[in-house]
C-alpha cells in the first residue's frame, strides 16, 4: 500500500467513526426513552418530561429525528399504560389501593381520576394522556371498569402521541437554553423531594409513636 493510500484510508476511517459514535448514542438514547416512559406510566414517580425535554434538545443538535422520537415515546407510555390497565383489571381496586400507597397513589387521587372515567367514558383515556399525573393514573380506573382492551390501547396511544411531541418540540424550542431551564427545574425538584423525604419520615414517625401510646 502506497503512503497516498494510506492517509486516504486513514483519513476514511477518521470520517466514519463519529457517525458510527452518532448512530449508537441515537440507538441507546431511543431504547432508555422507551423503557422511562414506561416505567413512568406504570405509575413509578418518575418525571418522564425531562427525558422528552433532552430529546427535543438533540433534535436541535440534529442527533434524532422527531418522529420516531415521538412515537418510540408514545410506544412506551402505551405498552406500561397496558401493563397497570392489565394489572387493575386483574386485581380490583381494594388491592390496587392497597399498593399502591407504596408509591403514594391515595384514595383521593384514585377517586378523582375514577370520577373522570365515569363522566367522560373513553374518551377520559385520551385526554388524561396529555395531563400529567392523570396520565398516569387514569389506567387504574380503565382496568378496574373492564374497559375494552383494545379500544383502551387506542385512544392510550393516540393521547400519547401529541403530549410526547409537544414536549419534543419546546425542547427543540429551547435550543441552546435547555441546560439553563432543566438546571433550575431538576434544582426545584429537588428542594421538592427534600420536602416529600422529610413529610414521609415525620408521618411515619408520628405513626410510629402514636402505635406506641396505644400499646401502652
Amino acid at each position: 500500500m502506497t503512503a497516498h493510500m494510506r492517509r486516504k484510508y486513514r483519513r476514511l476511517r477518521r470520517t466514519r467513526r463519529p457517525e458510527g459514535r452518532s448512530e449508537s448514542f441515537r440507538d441507546h438514547f431511543y431504547v432508555g426513552l422507551y423503557l422511562l416512559l414506561l416505567i413512568d406510566t406504570i405509575g413509578l414517580p418518575i418525571p418522564s418530561e425531562l427525558p422528552l425535554l433532552y430529546g427535543g434538545y438533540l433534535i436541535w443538535q440534529h442527533k434524532i429525528s422527531i418522529v420516531p422520537a415521538g412515537f418510540i415515546a408514545a410506544a412506551g407510555a402505551l405498552t406500561g399504560s397496558l401493563i397497570a390497565y392489565a394489572i387493575s383489571r386483574k386485581v380490583g381496586r381494594a388491592v390496587v389501593l392497597r399498593w399502591g400507597r407504596r408509591v403514594f397513589l391515595t384514595e383521593e387521587h384514585l377517586h378523582r381520576s375514577e370520577v373522570w372515567f365515569e363522566r367522560r367514558g373513553p374518551a377520559a383515556v385520551f385526554v388524561c394522556r396529555m395531563i400529567p399525573l392523570a396520565r398516569t393514573l387514569i389506567s387504574i380506573p380503565a382496568g378496574i371498569a373492564e374497559m375494552e382492551p383494545v379500544r383502551f390501547a387506542i385512544y392510550s396511544f393516540a393521547g400519547s402521541l401529541p403530549w410526547a411531541f409537544a414536549l419534543l418540540g419546546a425542547g427543540w424550542a429551547l435550543g441552546s437554553s435547555y441546560k439553563k431551564v432543566v438546571h433550575s427545574f431538576t434544582l426545584a425538584s429537588a428542594v421538592v423531594a427534600v420536602i416529600l423525604v422529610a413529610g414521609i419520615v415525620w408521618w411515619f414517625l408520628r405513626r410510629r409513636r402514636a402505635a406506641q401510646i396505644g400499646a401502652e
